[in-house]
């Protein structure tokens, strides 16, 4: 009971008063809210694949955006062991070539480079590949779960609250987010005309 009282404290600290029934209520209420009346894993994984369209430099075709749709909406083990974990990233190590030109036959084109010039030496390195579905959430090395990313794209996606929304670990922490994202998603739909501009942000919490 105290360990449920710490994660549930956790959540609302900055907002609440500690050790008074009033906070243990409201926070109550907040988590069976957030639980309840947040996004579904469909509305999730379109909006954490609008959020990796938006740091790419090119566009995801609809087919692969199916594919990596479909997988995560009918796969069941998205908490993979590590001894699993750890064979699959072995694996993607091994095979990241192979699958980078199985993604360059289906785009027909070559996997995109960034050409970085610096005190007039030109440098060019190849976009790391992201996987889409991470590893960690169950995440297959297929061409279709792959993509290139910019280094800054790459850190900026995984630090984004609809990845975490879609493959965190942590279900109180994936809830809240995802009924952050739904909360979101009504004010850009109906006030964004009317209220200043708005923009929720979930780091003020800890888990």
């Amino acid at each position: 009971m105290k360990h449920l009282n710490k994660v549930l404290f956790s959540v609302f600290r900055k907002y609440i008063r500690k050790n008074s029934l009033s906070s243990i209520f409201l926070t109550i209420l907040g988590i069976t809210i957030c639980f309840f009346a947040g996004i579904d894993d469909g509305e999730a994984i379109d909006l954490y694949i609008q959020k990796l369209q938006s740091l790419s430099e090119h566009k995801i075709h609809v087919n692969q955006i199916t594919s990596v749709r479909n997988f995560y909406l009918h796969n069941n083990d998205r908490h993979p062991p590590k001894e699993h974990r750890h064979l699959t990233r072995h694996e993607f190590n091994k095979k990241k070539s192979e699958l980078k030109q199985k993604w360059e036959a289906q785009y027909n084109m070559v996997w995109p480079k960034l050409t970085i010039t610096k005190k007039g030496t030109t440098k060019s390195f190849a976009f790391e590949a992201h996987h889409i579905i991470p590893i960690n959430a169950g995440g297959v090395n297929h061409w279709w779960n792959i993509t290139p990313l910019s280094p800054r794209g790459h850190k900026l996606l995984h630090s984004s609250m609809e990845e975490k929304a879609c493959f965190s670990h942590n279900l109180l922490e994936q809830k809240y987010l995802r009924f952050v994202l739904k909360i979101e998603g009504l004010y850009k739909k109906n006030f964004k005309n009317y209220l200043p501009k708005l923009r929720f942000v979930p780091g003020q919490f800890s888990f």
